[in-house]
């Protein structure tokens, strides 16, 4: 993610390119409070009476690297696109790091109502998507 001081208008249409850097390469360099947007190589397939909770493993967080704590509905299929923080220095990752955990966590029932919203069946990193 880039710095800007342009608005971005989740009302309106926004060009990309002022607020992100897509880059698509093997290693990545995490500087110091920067945000990015990496994805994960597995694809998930979530059944329906699972959902999914996705953390950063301590080893990467004692590196003072940070993420929001991730949410896979059940029915999601697809890469996890997942967001990075940086933190007091620069951090390389390299493709292939087992950077993420996943707990896997069983309903007491099977949802009926299963994810179908617009970021199924994704590849790659993907950017926010707003509904118009």
């Amino acid at each position: 993610m880039k710095k800007s001081r342009r608005i971005f208008d989740t009302h309106k249409e926004n060009s990309f390119e002022q607020y992100f850097l897509v880059e698509k390469k093997p290693d990545i360099l995490i500087r110091p409070n920067e945000r990015v947007l990496v994805c994960t190589i597995e694809q998930i397939t979530m059944p329906n009476n699972m959902v999914g909770l996705v953390g950063l493993r301590s080893t990467y967080s004692r590196l003072g690297l940070q993420m929001p704590l991730g949410f896979v509905d059940p029915g999601f299929i697809g890469q996890l696109t997942l967001e990075l923080s940086g933190g007091p220095f620069p951090v390389m990752l390299h493709e292939g790091d087992k950077v993420f955990h996943v707990m896997f966590v069983e309903l007491n029932q099977t949802n009926t109502r299963t994810y179908r919203g617009k970021y199924q069946n994704q590849r790659g990193v993907k950017l926010p998507s707003f509904s118009r």
